[in-house]
């Protein structure tokens, strides 16, 4: 172990050096939360250095970064599920086409300056929507339909391993005031296509 210890301090007491970041009267301190944090096995945690920079690690990647001055402000908005709908603070746009059941109709993604992912494209049926639909930043107290119950945003957010620094910027896709969809993680099953369904709505999202 201690072996492993002087092997990630020496990197990183050199990279700081080097950087900066280290406050002179106090490497010897920094270097050892640092090495610390190196070592965690799981969970997030940061130390902040000199000048605003953070030392952190987000599950199994470390960094280092300046602290942003101010934190991602929340947004909403109301879409009515006609044309493009972009959403600024998450870097991407939304697209929507409701079709009869039976028909495959795909969205046509003509910006290039964004890129189709298919984890973030759905069909869902048309009719179990309460449209207009918003789309927003988590709020305090935000919670999922899961098939057992319910369960708080922020311990699937836990769960799933999403960094902090990035859910205040992952958009929520309410029908209502239920969440039924975060692109790329969550899909509720009230909205889901069943022997029933009669029109399907497919729901992409692209980003830079």
């Amino acid at each position: 172990q201690q072996t492993a210890d002087n092997d990630i301090q020496r990197p990183l007491h050199q990279q700081m050096l080097h950087r900066g970041v280290v406050a002179p009267h106090a490497q010897d301190r920094q270097v050892e939360q640092m090495q610390h944090i190196a070592l965690q096995q799981n969970g997030s945690q940061q130390i902040h250095l000199t000048d605003g920079v953070i030392f952190f690690r987000e599950y199994n990647t470390l960094n280092i970064a300046w602290r942003q001055k101010k934190q991602t402000e929340a947004y909403r908005y109301i879409w009515n599920l006609e044309g493009m709908l972009s959403v600024p603070e998450w870097n991407g746009m939304f697209q929507a086409v409701v079709s009869e059941k039976g028909l495959s109709e795909e969205p046509k993604h003509q910006n290039t300056e964004y890129a189709a992912d298919s984890s973030m494209e759905i069909a869902i049926d048309a009719d179990r929507l309460r449209a207009p639909l918003q789309i927003r930043s988590r709020q305090p107290g935000d919670r999922l339909v899961m098939p057992y119950g319910h369960k708080k945003l922020k311990q699937f957010f836990i769960d799933k391993k999403v960094p902090a620094s990035e859910r205040g910027r992952i958009p929520l896709v309410l029908s209502g005031e239920e969440i039924i969809w975060i692109p790329g993680y969550y899909l509720a099953d009230c909205v889901r296509i069943t022997g029933e369904t009669k029109r399907i709505c497919r729901l992409s999202c692209y980003r830079k």
